[in-house]
């Protein structure tokens, strides 16, 4: 299994430091409702042109997920 550091990398080289819920869809090949829910304890940065997470916010969510 990946490591965090190696997964935040990743995730950052494909879409830099702030991911949208569709991006964690596409990343993870998951539906809207799984990545709602995966993002809905992370802090939200920005409204006004759509809500983005801190990609190290989300590869800590991605550990919690692949572990199930």
């Amino acid at each position: 299994m990946a490591t965090k550091r190696q997964i935040a990398d990743d995730i950052y080289r494909k879409y830099h430091a702030l991911l949208s819920q569709t991006d964690i869809q596409h990343y993870l090949g998951i539906g809207k409702n799984k990545a709602a829910r995966m993002v809905a304890s992370l802090p939200e940065i920005g409204k006004g042109t759509g809500k983005r997470y801190f990609y190290e916010d989300v590869a800590e969510s991605v550990i919690k997920y692949m572990q199930g």
